[in-house]
């Protein structure tokens, strides 16, 4: 009996903000985080050459909502591969302070996170994990025939339509749903806000973006001078830029190689270059492409990768769920993400326009004219990654 574990994730970077004020996830926990976000971009990375975005953080609730209804070594996969704390009395308090820190945002911010179970009418949940689902993921509870699929993936997609502002719309197709399913886990993760500063209006050219190191595709591009945080690595041979959204606890990360052929080293390393800190102030010349990326991941062979199997076989033990006799177990594992980027939700005034004003000469430049790594950073770990590699 199989359980399908679907991740909806809406990353709109046109209007992006954040400004927590409650707990912060300790700092073993994000540096756990980081370590994870790391392992999953370089799978995706191994097998995809254009653009992709993943969202880490909602993987790793999903399988953490898994982790409370798991026994053995079904359990001890999860824990050690997404880096939980030993013992739910560990993970439930973390995973309660980042769903309220989320959860819990200014009116100027849209943070959505929900969580859902379906579960078949001949499944009894235990009461455990029912109060559990209920009290720290927040999680809703209904009963559904799966008998029917089109009915299902009807109101399955529906529920999603809902918790993303109507964004993703039927996602869910009957291949993913058969007689033989038992249970479907959803999370949906909606984030909207601004950047601190914006572009000024219509400042867009239309420029050359290296695909390779003869080959360009036209794209547009956001041009600005700004006094940012900025780094060069000498040994990642990459510039850094942090471009902070309202409330400043949340930024986007652009990670571009010196050289238009340099991403693989730095994917090779990405642990380093998602740990990486900015702390200096500079004043730069950012020119960063405007996009938009949606990717469909299914994650089972990456998860494998990454040392969880017992999950997805029929010898997972997931008692804790509904039982020692209920059979079930995970089938798939899909997330589906989109990400924005454009003047709305991008850094400052153009080039042009901050000269104007009056700006002094930038020190530092940073022209995004190549494929470049990006990533999102909370309190809370690393909320999204992905990469640009020229529109598709």
């Amino acid at each position: 009996m199989k359980i399908l574990a679907v991740l909806f994730v809406l990353n709109v970077a046109i209007v992006w903000s954040f400004d927590p004020h409650i707990i912060i996830r300790p700092i073993d926990d994000y540096s756990k985080n980081i370590e994870f976000s790391g392992n999953i971009y370089k799978e995706i990375a191994k097998d995809n050459y254009g653009n992709f975005v993943v969202c880490p953080i909602s993987l790793e609730l999903i399988l953490s909502l898994l982790y409370d209804g798991a026994r053995g070594l079904t359990a001890d996969e999860i824990s050690y591969s997404v880096h939980l704390p030993y013992g739910r009395r560990f993970v439930n308090p973390l995973i309660e302070s980042v769903l309220s820190e989320l959860n819990n945002q200014p009116d100027v911010v849209t943070v959505n996170v929900a969580n859902k179970v379906y579960v078949t009418n001949d499944i009894k949940l235990s009461k455990d994990f029912k109060n559990m689902a209920l009290d720290v993921f927040k999680s809703d509870i209904e009963n559904i025939d799966f008998r029917t699929p089109d009915v299902t993936i009807h109101k399955i997609n529906k529920w999603v339509s809902d918790q993303t502002h109507n964004y993703i719309k039927d996602l869910l197709t009957e291949s993913d749903v058969d007689s033989d399913t038992k249970s479907i886990l959803v999370n949906t993760l909606f984030f909207k806000a601004t950047w601190v500063k914006r572009f000024a209006k219509g400042d867009i050219k239309k420029s050359n973006f290296y695909i390779n190191e003869r080959e360009t595709v036209p794209v547009d591009m956001l041009d600005t001078i700004e006094d940012i945080k900025y780094h060069e690595n000498d040994y990642l041979r990459a510039k850094f830029i942090e471009l902070p959204y309202n409330g400043h606890s949340l930024s986007m990360v652009i990670v571009l190689p010196e050289s238009k052929y340099g991403l693989s080293h730095l994917e090779d390393n990405i642990h380093q270059v998602v740990d990486t800190q900015l702390s200096d102030m500079h004043s730069v010349h950012v020119n960063i492409p405007k996009f938009k990326i949606e990717s469909t991941i299914r994650l089972i062979p990456i998860l494998e990768t990454l040392g969880i199997t017992k999950l997805f076989t029929p010898n997972a033990d997931l008692s804790g769920i509904a039982g020692k006799n209920s059979g079930l177990y995970v089938d798939n594992v899909i997330q589906k993400s989109i990400i924005g980027l454009n003047e709305n939700g991008t850094l400052a005034a153009s080039s042009t326009a901050a000269i104007n004003e009056g700006k002094s000469l930038p020190e530092r430049e940073f022209i995004a004219n190549h494929p470049f790594i990006y990533y999102i950073k909370s309190t809370v770990g690393v909320l999204f990654i992905g990469r640009y590699a020229g529109h598709e």
